[in-house]
């Protein structure tokens, strides 16, 4: 049983009490940005009773983002969420005619479906198909998944490419740094590839893409192959790593039936554990970064240039290096690769040590980073 992904890193509802100041046209204009939300919020809510989604949440705006909180006390094992069948789309969905068509001319089926089978059978990623099927429905505007679409952000906002410059500069020449360049690179490819089936923007589809990464699912029904899917509700927990993750089952319905594998107060934030996941690919995928992450790695080059990582985790530690370093060097020789390498990357990370805290959640993202980074190297001497 899979674990739920939610593909960020970082989602939520309920209605938000707000103190305004009224100064002229800025207050109208604030207003008419804060109705939009609440119209949205509300939208929402009424597309998921009417279509018969069941959650134990409450949903708290925090900044430009919702979290999912207990509405009642849960008891590890009760089921908290229920999603059916057609309130969910699958990647294959495009390739039957099913849900995630729905709501879109024929043309666009057409061309949806197009893609959709041309892209799985030449073997690229799902996420791909379902980054398209959101920019058709986006630019459909009226179709049965607009309330959804409509409370996804406009951007996961703590993606480097998203960073404001202070936090680029913190982060600049590290591993982090450079390990999302080159996703960011590979998207970019992607898009070159795909953008044959379409006229969306760069822009645009990078945006659907780093949606769906940081809120995705792997889902299988019973006797089916695993299938990529987006699952409104279920993608609002944050990442914890407590490992108290909500497990997924789907009946033979196709219906999905969200299980809370802990036990939660009533008003506790709902968390989720997307996986063994280090600061470096939370960072470059969820866009946020964790203290003291178990999880977290760096990445040694060896002399005939492959790579090896060595590890926060004391059992696993620099042992990966010390194995792939012995065609190289005897064991005291292969230590003393590592600590030398370790001294100079905490060395070239030396002038980024004097950091200092921010309100900005893309500072303190890169600044975890960066400090995950230090330790890890520290933890390699």
């Amino acid at each position: 049983m899979k674990n739920f992904k939610k593909t960020h890193a970082e989602f939520r509802i309920r209605t938000m009490s707000l103190t305004a100041i009224i100064i002229g046209s800025v207050a109208i204009a604030a207003f008419a940005t804060m109705m939009l939300t609440i119209d949205d919020d509300s939208a929402f809510e009424n597309w998921a009773k009417q279509g018969n989604i069941d959650y134990q949440f409450d949903f708290e705006k925090r900044g430009n983002d919702r979290i999912a909180v207990a509405s009642r006390d849960i008891k590890a094992g009760d089921y908290v969420l229920t999603v059916p069948r057609d309130r969910y789309f699958t990647s294959g969905d495009a390739l039957i005619s099913g849900m995630a068509l729905n709501g879109l001319s024929v043309e666009d089926q057409s061309q949806l479906s197009h893609l959709a089978s041309t892209v799985l059978s030449a073997g690229k990623r799902e996420e791909l198909v379902l980054a398209s099927i959101l920019l058709y429905h986006k630019r459909n505007n009226n179709s049965m998944w607009t309330p959804y679409l409509n409370i996804l952000p406009a951007s996961v906002s703590g993606l480097p490419r998203n960073m404001n410059g202070q936090a680029l500069e913190i982060l600049r020449d590290t591993l982090t740094f450079n390990a999302y360049t080159a996703r960011l690179n590979d998207l970019k490819r992607e898009y070159s590839y795909v953008s044959m089936f379409f006229e969306f923007e760069l822009e645009d589809y990078l945006t659907a893409r780093e949606t769906v990464d940081s809120r995705c699912f792997y889902l299988q029904q019973l006797g089916e192959p695993y299938k990529l899917a987006m699952v409104p509700v279920a993608d609002f927990p944050n990442h914890e790593n407590d490992k108290c993750s909500l497990s997924n089952q789907v009946d033979a319905q196709g219906t999905l039936y969200g299980v809370s594998q802990c036990s939660f107060k009533k008003g506790d934030i709902i968390s989720n554990f997307y996986g063994q996941w280090g600061n470096r690919d939370l960072l470059g995928q969820y866009g946020f970064a964790v203290k003291k992450n178990p999880f977290d790695y760096n990445t040694i080059v060896l002399p005939d240039k492959s790579r090896c990582k060595v590890y926060r985790e004391p059992r696993k530690g620099i042992q990966e290096c010390l194995q792939a370093l012995s065609p190289f060097y005897n064991e005291p020789q292969a230590r003393a690769f590592v600590k030398e390498y370790a001294l100079m990357k905490l060395q070239n990370l030396k002038h980024k040590q004097d950091m200092r805290e921010s309100d900005d959640a893309g500072v303190q993202s890169a600044i975890q980073a960066v400090r995950s980074e230090s330790e890890v190297w520290a933890l390699s001497i």
